[in-house]
């Protein structure tokens, strides 16, 4: 029986390849690096020292420095996945509440 859930994430694609994280739509799951830095590759994941799976949101508009407006990412992230962890999950279809 569940007793506790800190995060429940929803995606909807996985993209074929992962540029940064400002790249993602609404939607799409990506895996982050200790730092929350988008894992682009087996080797960057390997090197990591903990996991972070994160989805995206829509953007958000941002005021750069120059007096710019940007279209940024909103990530929003699980819990932190530690390596040597044996972290589990349950993984299954969406149904809805009657």
């Amino acid at each position: 029986m569940i007793q506790h859930v800190n995060t429940v994430l929803i995606g909807k694609t996985l993209p074929s390849e992962y540029t940064t994280a400002d790249a993602l739509t609404a939607g799409d799951v990506a895996l982050f690096d200790q730092n929350r830095a988008i894992i682009k590759t087996a080797a960057d994941a390997a090197k990591a020292t903990s996991l972070y799976i994160g989805v995206a949101q829509n953007k958000v508009k941002v005021t750069m420095p120059d007096g710019s407006v940007a279209d940024k990412a909103n990530i929003k992230f699980g819990n932190e996945i530690q390596k040597n962890s044996n972290p589990s999950a349950v993984i299954g279809e969406y149904v809805a509440p009657v």
